[in-house]
């Protein structure tokens, strides 16, 4: 199993400072282009959460993506659309929802 390590940022909070590893995230768009995110590396979620713009840069009909309608921490409940993506982490490549 490959390691990879991540770096940090640091945000203020109301509770002060709080350090939170970035991921460097290609994903490819339908049109095999790349693009380069910086999510939050969470190792206890289910699935990750990109914005309606992130779907519509990877040319994703966002709708056309199996309907899921998640509940965060503060029991608000959030429709979701799961798509699968093939993205790249260093030199792994791999398909993943």
């Amino acid at each position: 199993m490959k390691r990879y390590a991540f770096k940090y940022t640091t945000e203020l909070t109301r509770r002060g400072a709080i350090h939170r590893p970035i991921a460097h995230l290609y994903l490819q768009s339908k049109g095999d282009e790349w693009f380069l995110f910086y999510p939050y590396v969470d190792s206890g979620a289910d699935i990750s959460l990109f914005t309606r713009s992130d779907a519509e840069l990877l040319n994703l009909e966002l709708r056309e993506g199996e309907y899921r309608p998640i509940m965060g921490i503060g029991k608000v409940m959030l429709p979701t659309y799961i798509h699968k993506a093939h993205m790249k982490i260093g030199d792994l490549q791999f398909d993943q929802t």
